[in-house]
């Protein structure tokens, strides 16, 4: 049996875009960027991202997630949000848990060859992705919980 052969960060992009359905670009430095739109995501303190991730799994609707070691954050992602998923009150109750939504084209860097910042907790599967609503409501309600 023979090792994998090692990818380049194009092909790793042009992967993610192939199978995944990914909006994705490397950029100069040679990230491989994701700007949100038909993806989007929320971004968290790793203590609540493995509680929420938890609940996804119990209800069967497991997100990719991408954890950055150097700030404990993890960002679960989503299909795209509606300008009405946008709504302020909602980042207001999202960011009273230091979690925050993506915003409308930001860009969100994923793992790529070499990637000693960030990694794949739970990889991508085709477009299986969940919506936004649901993962804003299991991430608040998750949170409450902790909070009491």
């Amino acid at each position: 049996m023979s090792a994998p052969a090692i990818q380049t960060v194009h092909e790793v992009c042009a992967r993610y875009h192939a199978e995944n359905g990914f909006d994705t670009a490397v950029d100069e430095h040679d990230h491989i960027l994701l700007r949100t739109g038909a993806t989007d995501g929320i971004l968290m303190p790793a203590a609540l991202a493995e509680r929420v991730e938890v609940e996804l799994i119990r209800r069967d609707m497991a997100a990719p997630i991408i954890v950055n070691t150097r700030t404990d954050l993890w960002m679960l992602l989503t299909q795209g949000a509606s300008h009405a998923d946008r709504s302020v009150a909602k980042f207001g109750a999202l960011y009273r848990y230091r979690a925050m939504m993506t915003t409308i084209g930001a860009l969100i860097t994923l793992p790529g060859p070499g990637d000693e910042v960030r990694h794949w907790h739970a990889k991508p599967v085709g477009r299986r992705r969940p919506s936004f609503n649901a993962l804003a409501d299991i991430t608040l309600r998750v949170a409450h919980v902790l909070a009491a």
